[in-house]
C-alpha cells in the first residue's frame, strides 16, 4: 500500500510488472499491486512467479523484458534473492525502475553497481532502539527492527490479557488484537485490521551513490 500510495502520487510510470516468490507473501504482493496500481492508471503488464530456492531468475526476467514495463516490483525474500534479481535484470539489459519491499536488504545490495537507483519501502529512520537491537539492525537490516516491533506488540497483547484476567491462548490473542487494534512500536503505530492484514507507516528509500536515502514517509490511512 505504501509503495502504491507513493508512486501513484509521483506518476513516474504507466506500466509495471511483478516478480514474486511462490507462497503467501508473493500472493499478497501480487493481489495488492494488481488491486492498487490500476486505480491510478498504472497497467500491470506481466506477473512472474518463482519457487524457493532459485539461483537464476533470468527466465522470469526475460518474460518481463518482453512486456517492456516502466517499473518492476520485486516481492523477493532476503538479501541474496534481491541482489541476484537486481544484478540479473541489469545483465539482461532491463532498465526498468526496480522497486522492492520491507525485506529488501541494505548492505549487500548497496555494494553492487546494479543496485544504484533501486527503490524500496522500509521503516522510517530514527527508531529508538536498545543498544543491542540497534547494533543488530544496523548490521543485518530492517528485519531485526520488524522482529523487535512484533515482540513489542506481543508484549502489549500479553499485558492486556493479564490486566483483563483472560487465559493466554490463541482466541485471547485474537480478541485482544481486534479490540486494541493499534499498538505503539519503535517505528510508530502498528495497526491490525479485521481481515488479519497489518498497517504501519513506511518510508520509501532509494539507493543513491550506493547508500540508502529516505525519500518520504507514507502514513497508513485509517485502521
Amino acid at each position: 500500500n505504501a509503495t502504491a500510495d507513493y508512486f501513484c502520487g509521483k506518476k513516474q510510470f504507466k506500466t509495471i510488472a511483478i516478480l514474486a516468490v511462490n507462497g503467501a507473501f508473493g500472493d499478497t504482493a501480487v493481489y495488492t499491486i494488481k488491486d492498487r496500481f490500476p486505480k491510478c492508471g498504472v497497467e500491470v503488464v506481466s506477473v512472474q512467479r518463482y519457487p524457493v530456492p532459485t539461483a537464476s531468475f533470468k527466465p522470469q526476467l526475460a518474460a518481463i523484458k518482453q512486456a517492456n514495463p516502466d517499473a518492476i516490483y520485486l516481492a523477493t525474500l532476503g538479501t541474496a534473492e534481491n541482489t541476484n534479481v537486481v544484478v540479473q535484470a541489469r545483465q539482461l539489459g532491463i532498465n526498468s525502475i526496480l522497486i522492492g519491499y520491507l525485506a529488501s536488504p541494505e548492505g549487500t545490495l548497496f555494494d553492487v553497481d546494479a543496485g544504484e537507483g533501486f527503490y524500496y519501502t522500509g521503516f522510517a529512520a530514527g527508531a529508538k532502539l536498545p543498544a543491542g537491537i540497534a547494533a543488530a539492525n544496523a548490521k543485518i537490516g530492517p528485519l531485526v527492527l520488524y522482529g523487535y516491533n512484533f515482540a513489542t506488540v506481543v508484549t502489549q497483547v500479553i499485558e492486556a490479557a493479564q490486566a483483563a484476567n483472560l487465559p493466554l491462548n490463541r482466541e485471547t490473542v485474537r480478541t485482544v488484537l481486534l479490540k486494541k487494534r493499534v499498538f505503539e512500536t519503535a517505528s510508530g503505530q502498528f495497526c491490525f485490521q479485521e481481515d488479519g492484514h497489518t498497517q504501519m507507516p513506511l518510508a520509501v528509500w532509494q539507493v543513491k551513490n550506493k547508500k540508502p536515502v529516505q525519500l518520504e514517509v507514507v502514513p497508513f490511512k485509517g485502521c
